[in-house]
């Protein structure tokens, strides 16, 4: 399973940037009869916008995809420490190219369903537009709520049953995660 999603990244990594942000019209088409129409730029934007403009904790990424979206805002946040990971070799490349130069930002190419991070060390975790990729997604969700600190933030954009869902901070998937846990 694991070599078909890599696979399937490899395929789509000339055109995966152009169809997200709607660069032209055979992108604009193929969101539209593909995805309803949904503009993966304003998701972007309210998902960033609850992350203040002064954030200056540790920010984990999760899957940061190429980056395309939260290049700006990463490159903004100069006393954050933002960790971006990525499954995907060829995803994480692009995503390197965008940040690379900035040394708050380092880039890690891991699974999300094994972190390699202390228990407790992040203020944020963002997940825009890629839970739907993580093979486990309750391993997932467990590595999260795991490396989130107490009172932290969990700021994320989840595709359930190939539908776009409105974006969900931490606070409003609490619930979920009390009954998560709970079973």
């Amino acid at each position: 399973m694991a070599d078909k999603i890599q696979n399937a990244y490899e395929t789509s990594k000339n055109i995966y940037d152009d169809v997200l942000t709607q660069r032209n019209i055979f992108s604009k088409l193929y969101i539209k009869l593909f995805w309803s129409g949904t503009d993966d730029n304003d998701i972007a934007r309210k998902v960033l916008s609850y992350v203040p403009d002064d954030f200056s904790g540790n920010l984990l990424d999760v899957p940061v995809g190429t980056a395309i979206f939260t290049e700006n805002k990463w490159s903004s946040l100069k006393n954050a420490h933002i960790t971006c990971i990525d499954y995907s070799m060829d995803m994480l490349e692009q995503a390197r190219k965008r940040l690379g130069s900035h040394a708050h930002i380092k880039c890690i190419q891991g699974d999300v369903g094994n972190l390699q991070m202390e228990n407790e060390s992040v203020d944020t975790v963002v997940s825009m537009n890629g839970f739907h990729a993580f093979l486990d997604k309750q391993k997932a969700f467990h590595e999260i709520w795991r490396v989130l600190k107490p009172g932290g933030d969990f700021i994320a954009c989840f595709y359930p049953m190939r539908r776009k869902t409105p974006c969900f901070s931490y606070g409003d998937i609490r619930r979920v995660h009390r009954i998560y846990a709970s079973n």
